[in-house]
């Protein structure tokens, strides 16, 4: 996760993709080894991949997967779930819905 992270930092999509891939592929195989928390990471990094490519929906799916998997480990009002509902509404800004991205917000201030 951290050469997925390290790649994306560096703006290298492909190198990027091909770690998570890869990361996925591991949690997959053993299932029982991969925490919740691993799968929030996990996530979070497709998500910033996707909106990095402009892939908004793909993005929305994954921080929303973030804060599910955040949510079953620290509960949907702690500080750390909250960074999937602030990416989440900076998608939501960038596709011009402000409705949304509000409300996605609005959940962050109230957390902090």
């Amino acid at each position: 996760l951290l050469a997925a992270q390290a790649n994306l930092g560096l703006r290298r999509a492909k190198q990027c993709e091909d770690f998570l891939a890869l990361a996925s592929w591991l949690a997959m195989k053993e299932p029982v080894l991969t925490s919740n928390v691993m799968k929030s990471q996990l996530s979070r990094l497709y998500g910033q991949l996707y909106a990095f490519q402009g892939k908004q929906r793909e993005a929305l799916n994954a921080f929303a997967e973030d804060v599910y998997y955040c949510s079953l480990e620290y509960g949907p009002e702690d500080v750390r779930s909250s960074v999937g509902y602030y990416n989440m509404g900076r998608v939501f800004g960038g596709m011009e819905d402000n409705k949304k991205a509000t409300a996605c917000n609005d959940m962050v201030a109230r957390v902090w």
